[in-house]
Order: structure tokens, then sequence, then C-alpha cells
């Protein structure tokens, strides 16, 4: 039998990155700059903190958004916490977890 702690010690949704091709383009990160560089780059992303769950705190933003440079500062605390940010899949709205 295998020890449990594995699956308390990792991260659900750092653990995708092992499988890239089953997932969005994804940046796990807490530097707001580089963040913002992969919403130049896809456009339209998802955003939500590393460390929650129940679907809180998960924003949808583009380059043009208002918002975005708040919303960045707040999901990693000015840059002491990680965030995920990930490319938005405008079918996932009909067909998966649009939380």
């Amino acid at each position: 039998m295998q020890p449990p702690q594995g699956l308390r010690d990792m991260n659900e949704k750092v653990y995708t990155a092992w499988f890239p091709e089953c997932c969005a383009p994804t940046l796990i990160s807490r530097d707001m700059h580089d963040m913002g560089e992969f919403m130049r780059e896809h456009g339209k992303v998802v955003c939500k903190p590393l460390h929650s769950m129940g679907g809180r705190s998960i924003f949808v933003l583009d380059q043009a958004d208002k918002n975005r440079n708040v919303v960045l500062e707040t999901l990693t605390d000015y840059g002491t916490h990680y965030a995920i940010v990930q490319r938005y899949l405008p079918e996932i709205v009909t067909a998966g977890d649009c939380r």
C-alpha cells in the first residue's frame, strides 16, 4: 500500500502541469509582469489563486480589462503568492465546468 501523503502534499492545480496536452496553456507564477505577457500572448485568460478552492476568486480577464492590474495584485498579494493564469477556452461554458 502506498502512503497517502502524496495526495495531501500535491496541489491538484499544479499536478496538471505534468499533462499539458490535456489542459489549456497555463502559467503558474507570482510575477505580475509574466502574467501580463501571458495575457498578451493568449488574449482572454482565466486567473485564479493557487491555494483556493470551490471556485473562489476566479476571474476572466483580457488585456483591455480596467481591473486587470488590481486582480493580479490581489491574487498574488503583490507578488508574494502564486496564482494560475490559463488561456480562456470559450467552449468550457457549454461543455465543461464553468464555475
